[in-house]
């Protein structure tokens, strides 16, 4: 299920998943009590191509009640179809084809307590690897503290299994991951620059840090960059955003040393 690491946004994405303190729905596949903050409802609809052939989908609903916002996203990654042939068959000749594919549903409930922000994330995969099928279940776990309008404080854990993925006789667990993260929009540029940093340990894992940076240059245009250690194929990334009353548009760049670079984009509806 190494597909769970490819579910952000672009902005998260873009600032190297560098969020757990950011307060805005945008991080919710990192702190699931990011979106406790959200006014109204916000849809979300993103789309990006990984590797030749496999491309991403992601739809997010988030709406804002009394004292709850609740959320909803279905994310499908698609690997293509790859011709199938058969031990049986010495020539190797083509016998049909296979379809690869995962998907995760996310629902996510967060509260705030005074200026403490609360999330749950209940998540189910599906992955389908030609004929054979597994499911599999997590949790992720989330406070957000703000501590002033310049200065916020985070934790998470994601991928808590609540149960194995197994294909025929093997089986494994998600690989969960633990985050705190601090945000500053230093007084000194008048909070138009956003600065993020968080420290993540991964299960048997070393410690590794992500930071990144998101410059206002018009309130209704932002650049961010952002890098993260947590692997060494990933190099910096790069994005930006545009605002208006009712709509957002975010886009993302991360360069691979391996594989093909991943733009991400997204439309973000605000009702």
């Amino acid at each position: 299920m190494q597909f769970s690491k490819l579910v952000s946004t672009p902005r998260a994405s873009a600032l190297g998943d560098a969020v757990t303190a950011l307060n805005t729905s945008h991080a919710v596949y990192i702190n699931p009590a990011s979106i406790a903050s959200q006014k109204g409802s916000m849809l979300t609809s993103q789309l990006f191509h990984y590797v030749e052939d496999i491309s991403y989908k992601s739809m997010q609903f988030t709406h804002a009640f009394e004292n709850t916002v609740l959320g909803i996203s279905y994310n499908w990654l698609d690997y293509g179809a790859y011709s199938k042939t058969t031990t049986s068959d010495k020539e190797g000749a083509h016998s049909g084809s296979v379809s690869n594919s995962s998907k995760v549903v996310v629902f996510t409930m967060a509260r705030r307590f005074f200026n403490v922000n609360t999330g749950l994330s209940f998540k189910s995969f599906r992955e389908k690897l030609a004929n054979y099928k597994a499911k599999q279940s997590s949790l992720d776990l989330g406070l957000l503290w703000s501590v002033n309008s310049q200065f916020s404080l985070g934790a998470s854990i994601n991928d808590i299994s609540l149960s194995k993925a197994v294909f025929i006789n093997d089986e494994a667990s998600l690989e969960q991951v633990s985050r705190i993260g601090m945000s500053l929009k230093p007084r000194i540029f008048k909070s138009k620059i956003h600065i993020m940093t968080d420290a993540i340990l991964k299960y048997n894992s070393d410690l590794s840090v992500a930071s990144g940076i998101d410059i206002s240059l018009h309130p209704k245009c932002s650049v961010r960059a952002g890098f993260t250690t947590i692997s060494d194929i990933i190099g910096p990334t790069f994005g930006l955003g545009f605002l208006s009353d009712s709509f957002e548009c975010d886009f993302s760049y991360r360069p691979s040393k391996v594989f093909n670079d991943i733009y991400r984009m997204a439309l973000n509806l605000y009702f």
